[in-house]
């Protein structure tokens, strides 16, 4: 198989400004001394052995500790911090090699609850290139409001509208946002986060993520779009009599992970019976895979097609959001009538075919190839379109049927091996 993952913590360390030993009077106060819970948070970090780290209520002279303490473990840090001197703000660590950071910016909320109509609470974007591809990760500490504040007044749903908005510019299909919410999945503005798209990674294995005045909450999340693979890491059992910070615990919040595999796809060949092509949907790596390879892994089928002349592959495969269009790591995808294709078949003069791909008025995909063969050897193929799968996408890439075809779930589980989807 391809190898390729991304794993990516999200963790609220409590600022040293925030311990207040009237909320923490169930802790023993050794546990909260910086002296004993920084070195303890570092070594929380590094046994989550995640390749990204988004940080919360991280003050400043912690973040310079932590750059020394990690990165001597490949990590490197940004930092973004509150407005109208609050004490903290948000951190991202990148562990090299295999992450790099490609962008970052910070956006402090203009959410109305502040002297200059902000509150000082930020989110913090890396855009990064890694294994699965490039993406977004988001890092918030959203300000806390009542639930039963008037939608419209209420900070942390403005907050989260924001957030959205900017997902919009970052490209959702390929973003994580994670962090403290102050909020319980109950809430106005978590549901938010779901009826626009986005999966909660814990959904399936929900536990109180914090507790701070003997009250066990889960109020913070790590949401994904729906074309990447989230895997939740089990979160420890805590409730309202559990002590955090406490052993091996250096904060009030539990700290998150989830790991985002490659999305694998195993698509067959339109013109070769025995070949199977493993395709990298997030990454765009790939290989040729034997039929009985396949059988034997059992694994479950892409819609989609494939061809290839020499090293060089091509194809089509299905996505719920329509068909997605390679030529090796390149991919496009588009609406119906946003996309067209030509071939040229070779003549007298020339040895190859030419088969491109346009998006609008501009050529995304030129390919050169030759001849292929077989017209006439089955009573079936009495076309160039039976053998050519360039010349078959170029007869039906502007047809609306095309596209609602192309236009379904990942992989189907029930089949063991994909079938031809022609």
């Amino acid at each position: 198989m391809l190898p390729a993952s991304l794993r990516i913590a999200t963790y609220n360390i409590l600022a040293d400004s925030y311990v207040d030993r009237r909320r923490y009077a169930h802790v023993d106060p050794q546990r909260l001394a910086p002296a004993a819970r920084h070195p303890a948070l570092v070594q929380r970090m590094l046994a989550l052995n995640a390749d990204v780290l988004c940080l919360q209520e991280v003050e400043a002279a912690l973040f310079e500790m932590l750059e020394a303490e990690l990165a001597p473990h490949g990590y490197s840090g940004i930092l973004a911090m509150k407005l109208h001197g609050k004490p903290d703000g948000c951190a991202i660590f990148l562990r090299q090699p295999g992450v790099t950071l490609l962008e970052q910016r910070a956006i402090h909320f203009a959410d109305g609850a502040g002297p200059d109509g902000r509150s000082g609470h930020l989110v913090l974007v890396a855009r990064v290139e890694c294994g699965i591809g490039r993406l977004s990760v988001l890092c918030t500490h959203l300000k806390w409001d009542p639930d039963d504040k008037p939608p419209g007044q209420h900070a942390g749903e403005q907050q989260v509208e924001e957030i959205l908005q900017l997902c919009a510019g970052e490209n959702v299909r390929r973003a994580v946002v994670c962090g403290d919410f102050n909020a319980e999945p109950s809430s106005r503005l978590v549901q938010r986060m779901l009826t626009a798209g986005f999966l909660d990674a814990y959904a399936s294995a929900p536990r109180p993520t914090c507790n701070a005045n003997h009250r066990a909450r889960r109020i913070d999340y790590v949401f994904h779009a729906p074309a990447l693979i989230c895997l939740p890491e089990t979160l420890p059992a805590i409730g309202d009599d559990t002590p955090l910070p406490g052993p091996g615990e250096p904060s009030d919040h539990l700290p998150l992970a989830v790991t985002a595999p490659e999305r694998l796809l195993i698509l067959p060949s339109y013109d070769r019976y025995s070949e199977f092509l493993e395709y990298g949907a997030n990454s765009g790596r790939h290989r040729i895979v034997a039929k009985e390879e396949i059988e034997r892994s059992g694994g479950a089928g892409a819609f989609g097609l494939f061809t290839r002349e020499g090293n060089s592959v091509f194809g089509v495969y299905a996505t719920p959001d329509g068909p997605v269009f390679f030529h090796d790591a390149l991919r496009i995808r588009g609406a119906p009538g946003a996309l067209s294709a030509t071939v040229e078949v070779a003549q007298k003069t020339q040895t190859l075919n030419r088969f491109r791909l346009f998006q609008g008025p501009y050529c995304m995909i030129d390919v050169r190839y030759a001849q292929r063969e077989g017209i006439g050897t089955n009573p079936y193929d009495t076309t160039l379109e039976d053998v050519d799968l360039f010349a078959l996408i170029a007869s039906r890439i502007d047809r609306r049927e095309f596209f609602e075809r192309y236009t379904r779930e990942w992989t189907d589980p029930e089949r063991a091996r994909p079938a031809n989807p022609t």
